[in-house]
């Protein structure tokens, strides 16, 4: 029997969610609990990093969650195992950049699974390396978490209820010339994580 997809609702930019997406999001399960925690308090697995100067290393701005910025959490850019932000051009196994929502800079403490716990969301910023393309439709699965696909302001956003219980939301944008994959994580069933991805400014409307 064939499901909805996400992108057959159309081009979302603003609430309330069409009923039908809102029916198949709730309909959503979790993957099986997968690896624990790494070691170590989300201090000691980030270095962090000055907004503005890891824009203008990047050469391109990073995704922002206004909402919550407007819900008063607060926001840290970082990098995980290395110790500085690197230029596109330069890249190597650097890894991605993260920009981390906290509701207050105590979570900094945790560790990352306790951090999930308390609220963290991330949106993960990897560039110069390509993913596959994957074709629009909703996937069932007990392993990896149910998954669909859906369209915020033309550009097509992966949606999937992991492991964790988190919801992740990923798409591939180009910004300033920059080919980048972006997963943000946040702490939410996927109807309330594609609520507020849509009251946010990401993705931003891709330009040619």
């Amino acid at each position: 029997m064939s499901e909805s997809v996400g992108v057959d609702f159309g081009p979302l930019d603003a609430l309330p969610l069409p009923p039908g997406l809102q029916v198949l999001l709730r309909s959503f399960r979790p993957g099986h609990p997968h690896t624990p925690s790494p070691p170590g308090s989300l201090a000691q697995l980030y270095h962090r990093h000055d907004r503005g100067r890891a824009e203008q290393t990047l050469g391109f701005p990073l995704p922002r969650l206004s909402a919550l910025l407007d819900a008063g959490q607060v926001e840290l850019v970082a990098t995980a195992g290395v110790a500085e932000v690197v230029a596109p051009g330069q890249r190597g196994g650097s890894g991605p950049v993260t920009v981390l929502y906290l509701p207050d800079e105590d979570v900094l403490q945790s560790s990352l699974r306790e951090a999930e716990g308390r609220g963290l969301s991330t949106v993960e910023v990897d560039y110069g390396v390509s993913w596959p393309s994957t074709p629009p439709e909703t996937l069932r699965s007990l392993g990896s978490g149910d998954a669909t696909m859906i369209d915020v302001r033309g550009q097509h956003v992966g949606v999937q209820h992991t492991r964790t219980g988190q919801t992740r939301l990923a798409w591939q944008q180009r910004l300033a010339e920059v080919e980048c994959n972006i997963a943000v994580y946040l702490p939410h069933p996927p109807l309330q994580a594609v609520e507020l991805l849509v009251r946010c400014d990401v993705p931003s409307v891709s330009r040619p």
